[in-house]
């Protein structure tokens, strides 16, 4: 974790200056506006540099590889960027990141160049651009006869003030705002992971830039109204930093703390685990964390944390032999599997296996991945008969539901423990008073019809 001032200077590696200013090439006439301080607003234009790739640093701090880096440091130290060493595990993060998107990257460079300029530190450090190099990199080992692959064109932040004239060189907290600026203006950029764009906005965050601020650079977003932006922000909070802290108390409960590179992510994997991380919050979590939801899952206080530690079970097998479903759709049913009681007393067996193994330790992602697999094929008929079963139990359900049986499970609704009415909120009082005339209309009608039936019979 990094402890220094984000609203103070970035430290600058003179030596590295030197070897920027030494190798740098002023092109001319070509200036551009960057989203730096009020540059932007005031239409101010940055000379634009060509720059030999090997002068130039990826940064560690790269909402593109967050959960590579957080992993990496909580299993290794820290890293240190300005060595190369640094650079090329930094590197490898890229490279293995999204292969199909930097091959992309390198088509639209051939085809087209390259589109903007990359905007770096005094001292060559990448804040934007850091694919671009490493695309660059491929291309020139690819194409070494090629003298435009070597160069990358960069506008240069401050640096060290001399003179009452110059600009001072920027704070951690202004190369965050930028990073959040051109993540935001994705131009036909390969786009952050989901999973690393979570990591990346509660980095920023935790660094006191707010959820809004860092929408602000986005120009739609500018344009919304107070609700719509409020319920934009809350978005974000359902859609990536909520499932981030589902993800983190179940790398706790593994002893995997911050072990981020152990989540699958796949986009459309039916082992993707960032995906199942974002259901169980909106189906199952909110629920749970709000005690006068938890009627919606028909489970008390006491019941919380098995569903939390059943749910974590399915989530780490990812994917159940003989349920049709992918681990995200699995999430999903969990509450109307908790809704019948005897599918729910059979999902609750789960409870006989441990989420972690015995002494389990685990070093790496390699690692994880086979004790991820040795405590699938250890529990494995045991999970699967046990979801199976509940689910059996639910569709029989459905198919045998009769007027009388549906009756019934909705009398036993309004005599649920948790029908306390005097635990609704205030503002909510209006809408529940109306809910509960439409039962009473309903019941009317369900009363009178069935006089009606009596009677002809």
């Amino acid at each position: 974790m990094n402890t220094f001032d984000y609203n103070k200077p970035r430290p600058i590696v003179e030596s590295l200056v030197k070897e920027i200013n030494d190798n740098k090439e002023e092109i001319s006439g070509m200036k551009r506006s960057i989203f730096f301080r009020d540059d932007k607003r005031k239409g101010k234009e940055r000379q634009v540099y060509r720059i030999p790739t090997i002068y130039l640093n990826f940064r560690k701090d790269n909402g593109r590889i967050a959960s590579d880096i957080l992993s990496y440091e909580n299993q290794n130290g820290e890293l240190i960027e300005a060595t190369a060493f640094g650079q090329e595990i930094i590197r490898q993060f890229l490279i293995k990141k999204d292969k199909e998107a930097t091959n992309q990257l390198k088509r639209t460079i051939i085809d087209r160049g390259q589109d903007e300029p990359a905007v770096i530190t005094c001292d060559g450090f990448l804040i934007n651009g850091n694919r671009r190099k490493m695309a660059l990199e491929m291309l020139s080992s690819e194409f070494p006869s090629e003298a435009k692959y070597k160069n990358l064109e960069v506008v240069i932040l401050p640096c060290k003030k001399k003179d009452s004239g110059d600009e001072t060189p920027p704070t951690h907290y202004e190369i965050e705002q930028i990073e959040s600026a051109y993540q935001f203006h994705n131009q036909g950029k390969s786009e952050y992971t989901n999973f690393d764009k979570a990591i990346s906005i509660r980095r920023k965050l935790n660094n006191g830039m707010s959820i809004e601020e860092q929408l602000s650079y986005d120009a739609t977003f500018n344009m919304l109204t107070p609700a719509e932006k409020r319920k934009q922000i809350n978005q974000i909070e359902q859609d990536f930093l909520k499932p981030l802290e589902c993800i983190d108390r179940y790398l706790d409960r593994l002893g995997r703390t911050q072990m981020y590179n152990t989540i699958a992510t796949a986009k459309g994997s039916q082992k993707g685990q960032w995906q199942a991380f974002i259901d169980y919050h909106k189906s199952i979590d909110r629920y749970i964390r709000d005690p006068k939801k938890l009627h919606k899952l028909n489970i008390t206080k006491n019941e919380r944390s098995t569903v939390e530690d059943i749910a974590f079970k399915l989530i780490r097998a990812r994917k159940i032999d003989g349920v049709d479903k992918k681990s995200h759709e699995i999430m999903r049913m969990i509450p109307k599997l908790l809704n019948n009681e005897q599918s729910k007393a059979e999902l609750f067996k789960l409870k006989e296996i441990k989420l972690k193994g015995y002494a389990e330790t685990t070093s790496d992602v390699k690692d994880a991945e086979i004790k991820d697999l040795q405590w699938y094929n250890e529990n494995r008929e045991n999970i699967i008969h046990r979801v199976r079963e509940s689910k059996n139990i639910l569709d029989g359900v459905k198919e045998s539901e009769t007027p009388i049986t549906l009756l019934k499970a909705a009398l036993g609704k309004l005599n649920h423990e948790n029908m306390n009415l005097k635990a609704i909120e205030s503002e909510n009082l209006k809408s529940t008073l109306k809910i509960t005339e439409s039962i009473i209309k309903k019941a009317d009608e369900i009363k009178k019809e069935l006089y009606g039936i009596i009677k002809k019979k």
